[in-house]
């Protein structure tokens, strides 16, 4: 189990800043539009 989990995490790493960046997109498109 702990070895998935240090490959998901690796994967993670590049997900990351993606995923952050898509989040905090969405986030403010939520608020801009209200």
């Amino acid at each position: 189990m702990s070895s998935v989990w240090k490959r998901l995490q690796r994967v993670n790493k590049r997900a990351a800043k993606f995923q952050f960046t898509v989040s905090y997109h969405e986030l403010t498109l939520e608020t801009t539009s209200k």
